[in-house]
């Protein structure tokens, strides 16, 4: 019965369905517990460490192993105390205790071997080949793996034959046997794709990107993932399988700055996911395409996006995300100039008035409190509104400067003016073409400045680089040739008088 259950409960971890499966084993295992059955509370509490295994929560898998430990050495049956041994150490292997775990496999190895049980053996030969992978002693994980597949083969166990290749693939790679490490972790990824696991081919996928770039070809990576992608998809794979394949594909794409593909990549991932009415994976993507628009300086692409990403979480109600996509808005309208357009703006203007107000009051607490208001709304005020508000409220209240600076504020600088000349962005430009030099529209973002005057000793030039929105071909260069020619005229700026 309490096998039975098991199998149910490890049906239901496949199928990822973790919340069901933990209700399911508590529920048995408090049943066995109450009858007294210490064999039917081992396993259960197998069950669990199965179930932490796969939530990647090594501390609940070693306390659910160590626990039924003594249950199963009174049961006296060395199939369950072996079951029990290999939790154990795959416990410790997932924890990072290597040699933990090698010298559980060590004094546990008579007990699996009595138990008569090949998957058994196979799985501590497959664990200490992990255990001395992790402490990069490849030859000795290489040995171990080499034991592990052959029995796995015999058994016709195609994922102990996928996890077995997987890990020999990585000993290969790490040995500097680059060539073989990239055939065999091919061969691995093929195994995982005829069981529908996108988690293990972007296991091997980490083997073969590695070698590749020690072989000198970083940038073949993309080519592999995109294949391996449209492998899986060709084979029915199902939606969550799919979606983590894809974002594989995005990483490696976005770490190539092979930005493009990666957005269509993105795009392609929110049309998966609206197939499959997953609302919250359409929500997320489309906001992760938001982002990369913005990235890219596709400023008018980001906007839209955004908004449909604070609609799609809106209809959620995750308002912590509609806070997150509104404010994504705000900070592109404000990069734009155009302040009155961010989702924010009546929020920080209101926020401001009430900030002033608190101030004049020595409202202490208020103060803080809108200090933590302005700091989410703030990108949508223009720095001149603070500013004028701010000089007018201590040209009304002059004391309001030493409050505030007793609560954190530096205004040094309200107490010191100090004068900033601008010369004339058009003038700036009638000058270098009177000097011979005629700057294209796209290559006009200079706007100089200078603090003091020319006999100040303290006297200071800069400039503001303001290049216009970016054309379509310059979007797909991924890089704004007026940037650098900027920069090169921003020297030039010392040579202006203040005007």
């Amino acid at each position: 019965m309490a096998h039975e259950a098991k199998k149910s409960i490890n049906s239901l971890i496949d199928e990822d369905r973790f919340d069901e499966a933990e209700r399911r084993a508590n529920k048995e295992l408090a049943a066995f517990r109450g009858q007294g059955n210490a064999e039917g509370s081992a396993i259960m509490l197998l069950a669990l460490a199965d179930l932490a295994m796969a939530r990647v929560q090594a501390a609940q898998a070693l306390k659910a192993a160590r626990e039924a430990w003594p249950l199963a050495k009174s049961t006296g049956q060395k199939q369950l105390q072996a079951e029990v041994l290999m939790a154990m150490i795959n416990g410790l292997n997932m924890q990072g205790s290597a040699k933990e775990a090698l010298r559980a496999a060590s004094t546990s190895k008579d007990i699996i071997t009595d138990a008569n049980d090949p998957a058994l053996e196979a799985g501590l030969h497959h664990a200490m080949a992990i255990a001395h992978l992790k402490l990069e002693d490849a030859e000795y994980a290489l040995e171990a793996e080499e034991k592990a597949l052959a029995i796995y083969k015999r058994l016709k166990d195609k994922s102990g034959e996928a996890k077995s290749l997987t890990t020999t693939a990585k000993a290969q790679q790490i040995s500097g046997q680059f060539d073989q490490a990239i055939a065999t972790a091919k061969e691995a990824a093929a195994l995982w794709r005829s069981m529908g696991k996108a988690a293990g081919i972007v296991a091997c996928l980490e083997t073969v990107m590695n070698a590749q770039a020690a072989q000198g070809y970083p940038k073949a990576a993309l080519a592999v993932a995109e294949e391996e992608l449209s492998l899986l998809q060709k084979s029915g794979v199902n939606t969550k399988n799919e979606l983590l394949m894809m974002e594989k594909v995005v990483q490696v794409a976005s770490d190539q700055g092979q930005y493009s593909e990666a957005l269509r990549t993105i795009e392609d991932m929110i049309k998966v996911c609206r197939n499959a009415n997953d609302k919250l994976g359409e929500a997320q993507k489309t906001r992760q395409a938001a982002e990369m628009h913005m990235d890219l300086n596709h400023s008018q692409d980001a906007l839209r996006v955004a908004k449909e990403a604070e609609d799609l979480f809106e209809s959620l109600g995750m308002a912590a995300d509609v806070e997150d996509m509104r404010k994504l808005q705000s900070s592109i309208f404000v990069k734009k100039g155009q302040h009155s357009k961010a989702p924010h703006r009546s929020e920080a203007l209101l926020a401001l008035k009430q900030f002033v107000r608190a101030v004049e009051q020595r409202e202490v607490d208020q103060v803080k409190l809108f200090e933590v208001e302005l700091d989410k709304a703030s990108s949508a005020i223009k720095d001149m509104e603070m500013s004028n508000t701010l000089e007018s409220l201590f040209e009304r209240d002059p004391s309001a400067v030493k409050f505030l600076e007793e609560h954190g504020w530096d205004l040094t600088s309200f107490k010191v003016p100090t004068k900033i000349y601008q010369y004339p962005h058009q003038g700036f430009y009638l000058t270098t073409i009177a000097g011979g030099m005629n700057f294209g529209p796209q290559f006009r973002g200079v706007h100089p400045y200078r603090k003091g005057k020319p006999s100040d000793d303290d006297a200071r030039a800069m400039s503001v680089v303001s290049l216009p929105e970016a054309e379509s071909w310059q979007g797909q260069l991924l890089f704004r040739p007026g940037i650098m020619d900027a920069g090169i005229q921003a020297c030039s700026t010392f040579g202006f008088p203040p005007q």
